[in-house]
């Protein structure tokens, strides 16, 4: 799929309630009509094209006029095309006569009168428009933007028409518009930038999508849509030509202010107050272009729009620039700056306007930066300070902040100047938490993040310091893949902070050691650890500067998973997305894309998982960060198999191979291979897959990524040997998820319709939709085969309720059709691959049989399905939607 798709006319989204209520109002022989009010590009034209249209269908004869400018001066101007030549309006009478006869046609049938920008008709046309309302021989269609008054004679018209004010699109409804425009999926990222920069406007957003498209920071990889966030939104020449319309008006002296407003907003209205007077300001304001609020206790300046901004700037000189930015530093210090954030501002304003700032307060604006974690603010003050003020808390504060971004070799060069200066141990301490942080991390440099934390040992003495890199060193080895050895060093550090103890390196160990404790199969114990951690870290936030407390939030998420507290890990997860998705630290971002993603999988909405997998990739992509590729992108493979998406599913799995494994989450990152096998008909080979993946997270003492495995190589065929580990393994853990998993593959291995729909249930309530139906699939296909019509159709319909919940989910034990329902799980391994075209010879080796048992396998399904050959087998299994994964 390419950009190309744009360029056609884009749907009609959001308006349906409007569109109702007009055709309800077309409908009355007495109405006169509707007037459809907002400001330019949010629909009123097309909203007004959807009714005309629904009038013509209705029979009325449609006319169409717009009312402009230039033709307000002239007689008649917007609705001459639609008169005789020859009309003599110095003869009111049979001026209107002509008219309707030239509007309505021969039997003066009523007219649906389309106006498009009503407030500039003309006066004439406006009273030739108000004697068809009158006579009862118009509808009118208006539209009239915001920031506009009509004149006497219109209003006259507007008095008796039905106002609908049409707003901005939401959120929502801007993915909404978005993905039908695209067909298909928008990541959650490009949702959220687009509907910012265009503030839900719909031909803002149009423009934005183009722009995008044509610079290349619109891409579609994976199966979804994103945006490279390395890249900037373009202002497209339809944007810049709508928006220089809006400020047609403005006086020179405003546009002087609205210059410095566009560089340097918010500003105090005691600034705004130097460059223009009051009553210019309330002007802009009562016009739409600047708005005012309270922050601060003070008044703040902004513009209305933030695309007013960017097209504002793009037409002012880099010499001009410097003009506007040296007179708004002048300004403000004038004022004083008192204010906290005031330093940052000024020191953002001496830069631009001189290229340099003073010393003290580049590094004072520098911290107000990292406090907001903003560090791309950060970066450059401290890029701007003389390396002889430079400190040991600059340099890390700047590593610190490069590391956040993505860029960690720059990040490693910053901490190696400050360990030429660091001095007590304090110091020590910090810098070893941010670098081996750096090195593992951003960088993926395992061996020598360890070697930095074991230098750093050599240069403490106090029993806090040595248990805190102790604990740093176990929250690495848990993350490389080794969480019981991680969790042991991480238990010399207490659950609650302590003063003695570094904050920064406490809070990330704090995480770890729940996540560890939940992969280990404490999960319970994780949740709680997850939930104090976060708060304690949001409290020390207030005071010191720390990582952004995401990283307890993608502990909190990842320990509710695995206690089978799956809703409550989707909610919170995406809550704590919708917050994060402001900050510019990209890490944080991309793991809790894939722990929500994991969530997502684990409860089998398969839609949200590869969307949630996909935002990791895209992420992770941009900002050149290796460590979580692998494990994001066989999610998003595994998600898009199982939906039937073989073609993204294939090109996840070929580019997960260019990654390294992590560790952590062990055998995880083959999950995508397995099911793309499975999706293939290769059942055998998927079930190999997963039980060398299930081994070497038993092996890591990952019971839970285990018990998650060992599941789906049940659900693939291989429920007895599953059942065996499981059972063994189930001891080990506390969590009710891994419990009723398995009794699901327990019941499975024996075909315990019973137990299916006992599970089926217990999975229901811990909110795994897709496994539950399976659970009720299978229940009912041991219930058919006894006889028991009633309760097999009603674990059908258990299983249709909760096969809602999973979009386009197809897996193996999710033939639903009761024709299917008596075919064996090697009978459907050999049906699958029969009806792909696949021949004998070819099923026998795949599936590691002789030609005739493959062939026996066909016969009988042949009787049980009531079929005769390959063709009529293949009509039976796609009408039992058995085949949708495999033609999709």
């Amino acid at each position: 799929m390419d950009a190309a798709v744009i360029a056609r006319e884009w749907p009609f989204v959001a308006r349906s309630r409007q569109i109702g209520e007009i055709r309800s109002l077309l409908a009355s022989p007495r109405a006169e009509g509707c007037v459809i009010h907002g400001p330019g590009g949010v629909g009123k034209s097309r909203l007004a094209e959807e009714i005309w249209r629904t009038a013509r269908e209705a029979g009325l004869v449609c006319k169409k006029a717009v009312a402009t400018a230039a033709a307000s001066r002239i007689p008649l101007g917007a609705i001459a095309h639609l008169l005789p030549r020859d009309i003599d309006v110095s003869d009111p009478v049979s001026a209107f006569r002509a008219s309707v006869r030239a509007l309505t046609g021969a039997r003066e049938e009523r007219v649906a009168l389309w106006l498009d920008d009503i407030h500039l008709l003309d006066t004439t046309s406006a009273v030739l428009v108000r004697q068809l309302l009158d006579s009862g021989k118009a509808f009118v269609i208006g539209t009239f933007r915001s920031g506009f008054e009509a004149n006497d004679v219109t209003t006259t018209i507007l008095r008796n028409l039905r106002r609908f004010d049409l707003e901005e699109l939401t959120l929502p409804e801007t993915g909404t518009l978005l993905e039908a425009a695209l067909a298909g999926r928008v990541s959650i990222s490009a949702r959220h930038h687009i509907h910012a920069a265009s503030q839900g406007n719909p031909l803002y957003i149009r423009e934005i999508v183009l722009g995008a498209a044509k610079s290349g920071a619109l891409e579609f990889d994976d199966g979804v849509w994103s945006l490279r966030t390395d890249r900037q939104l373009a202002v497209t020449p339809g944007i810049r030509e709508l928006i220089h319309e809006r400020f047609s008006t403005v006086d020179d002296r405003s546009r002087e202010f609205l210059e410095s407003l566009a560089l340097c907003e918010p500003l105090s209205l005691s600034d705004a107050q130097d460059v223009l007077p009051q009553e210019s300001l309330q002007d802009l304001e009562a016009a739409g272009l600047i708005v005012a609020s309270y922050a601060d206790r003070r008044i703040a300046l902004t513009l209305s729009h933030p695309l007013y901004g960017e097209v504002i700037r793009d037409g002012i000189s880099p010499g001009r620039r410097r003009e506007l930015f040296g007179a708004q530093f002048t300004r403000a210090q004038g004022h004083g700056a008192r204010r906290s954030g005031d330093a940052l501002r000024m020191a953002s304003w001496q830069l631009e306007a001189t290229g340099t700032a003073e010393p003290a307060l580049l590094v004072r604006a520098a911290s107000f930066a990292s406090l907001a974690n903003d560090n791309t603010q950060v970066v450059a003050f401290l890029a701007a300070l003389p390396e002889e003020h430079a400190t040991f808390d600059t340099w890390i504060m700047l590593g610190n902040a490069l590391r956040d971004l993505g860029d960690w070799r720059r990040a490693e060069d910053a901490y190696a100047s400050a360990a030429e200066v660091a001095g007590p141990e304090a110091e020590t301490m910090e810098l070893a938490a941010t670098r081996t942080m750096n090195l593992f991390w951003a960088g993926a440099q395992v061996a020598r993040a360890l070697e930095v934390n074991q230098e750093a040992r050599a240069r403490v003495t106090s029993g806090s310091a040595l248990a805190m890199l102790d604990a740093n060193e176990g929250m690495m080895r848990a993350a490389a893949g080794e969480p019981a050895t991680g969790l042991e060093l991480l238990s010399r550090i207490p659950d609650d902070y302590d003063k003695e103890l570094n904050p920064a390196l406490w809070s990330i160990c704090a995480a770890w050691k729940a996540s560890a404790a939940a992969a280990t199969g404490d999960a319970e114990k994780g949740v709680g650890l997850a939930t104090s951690a976060l708060e304690q870290h949001e409290n020390l936030h207030r005071t010191h500067i720390l990582p952004h407390p995401s990283g307890q939030r993608i502990s909190l998420v990842h320990a509710l998973v695995e206690a089978g507290r799956l809703r409550d890990a989707s909610e919170f997860g995406r809550r704590a997305y919708a917050e994060l998705i402001e900050s510019p630290q990209p890490m944080n971002r991309i793991w809790l894309s894939v722990q929500i993603g994991r969530a997502e999988w684990h409860a089998g909405r398969m839609e949200e998982a590869r969307h949630y997998f996909a935002e990791a990739v895209s992420l992770a992509r941009s900002h050149g960060y290796v460590k979580s590729m692998r494990l994001a992108l066989s999610g998003l493979a595994a998600a898009a198999a199982v939906m039937g998406d073989l073609h993204n599913a294939q090109s996840a799995c070929e580019q997960a191979e260019r990654y390294p494994h992590m560790g952590f989450f062990a055998g995880e990152e083959r999950l995508g291979e397995a099911w793309l096998l499975a999706a293939d008909g290769r059942y055998q080979d998927a079930r190999a897959v997963l039980r060398g993946a299930a081994e070497r997270a038993a092996r890591t003492g990952q019971v839970m990524s285990a018990s998650a495995l060992l599941t789906d190589l049940a659900r693939l065929g291989g429920a007895k040997e599953a059942a065996v580990a499981l059972q063994e393994s189930t001891a080990a853990s506390d969590s009710p998820f891994m419990a009723v998993r398995a009794e699901f593959v327990t019941a499975l291995a024996e075909q315990d319709a019973e137990a299916l729909m006992r599970v089926g249930d217990g999975l229901n309530r811990l909110g795994a939709s897709l496994l539950a139906a399976e659970a009720y699939t299978q229940a009912a296909q041991g219930y058919g085969r006894s006889g028991e019509q009633r309760r097999a159709t009603e674990c059908l319909n258990r299983a249709h309720t909760m096969t809602q919940r999973c979009g386009k989910a197809a897996t193996m034990l999710l033939e639903t059709s009761r024709q299917v329902m008596n075919l064996t799980a090697r009978e459907v391994e050999v049906v699958t691959l029969a009806v792909s075209s696949v021949p004998n010879r070819e099923i026998a080796d795949r599936l590691n049989l002789s030609v005739r048992t493959v062939e026996n396998h066909l016969q009988r399904a042949y009787v049980k399905l009531g079929v005769k050959n390959r063709r009529e087998l293949a009509r039976v299994m796609r009408t039992s939607g058995f085949l949708a994964r495999s033609e999709a």
